[in-house]
């Protein structure tokens, strides 16, 4: 291309830009896209169906789906290893996330309670909560008497709102309420379904058994 005609090029109006790059060009191509990746889920699929007891090919080419002894089946079993490892990367993810709030009050971290440098008053109010928040989201993070302390964490946090957020407004956007309201249930479904499989408290367990 010409140093003149990339100029031309580079001086096309959004307009015109924009029209090029419409949806009903590319249409084609993403249709294209969807059945390639579903020929290549099919393959995959008949793949392991020739490798796997729980999968058989009939000769019309009908695959059949077989359950374990046990009553399980590969399309069971996959979605709960996925809500295993959802619920404990949800749990390290909270903890960890909490701590500095907790620090912030406790050590002055992070630029201090609320920015300014300072911590909270021994003793006072917001140092229980700071003590709640980094010692509570530290053993959330590590999986220790994960469904006690997500209770206690769950209760804070509602406390918090209707002290603090819940004055400001009734909406939680506009009384900047949004993240106590989430740590409230992710710590109540923490405390109702456990940390996961991967914890320090399994390991305890299994070393102990």
């Amino acid at each position: 291309m010409t140093r003149r005609g990339l100029r031309q090029r580079c001086s096309r109006p959004p307009e015109l830009l924009a029209a090029r790059l419409s949806f009903p060009r590319y249409a084609k191509s993403m249709r294209k896209l969807l059945l390639f990746s579903a020929y290549c889920l099919t393959i995959t699929l008949a793949a392991a169906a020739t490798n796997s007891p729980e999968f058989s090919i009939r000769e019309d080419g009908t695959l059949l789906l077989h359950r374990h002894r046990g009553g399980h089946t590969m399309a069971e079993h996959i979605p709960n290893k996925c809500t295993e490892w959802a619920l404990t990367l949800l749990r390290i993810v909270t903890g960890f996330l909490l701590m500095p709030h907790g620090a912030q009050k406790l050590f002055r971290w992070l630029g201090g309670m609320g920015g300014s440098g300072a911590s909270a008053p021994f003793q006072g109010l917001m140092w229980f909560a700071g003590v709640l928040e980094f010692f509570g989201g530290l053993g959330i993070l590590l999986g220790v008497f994960t469904r006690p302390i997500a209770f206690v964490l769950s209760g804070q946090m509602a406390v918090a709102y209707f002290m603090a957020h819940a004055p400001r407004g009734f909406w939680p956007l506009l009384n900047r309420g949004e993240l106590a309201v989430l740590y409230c249930f992710i710590f109540l479904l923490l405390a109702a379904a456990g940390g996961g499989p991967y914890t320090v408290e399994r390991l305890w367990q299994k070393q102990a058994g």
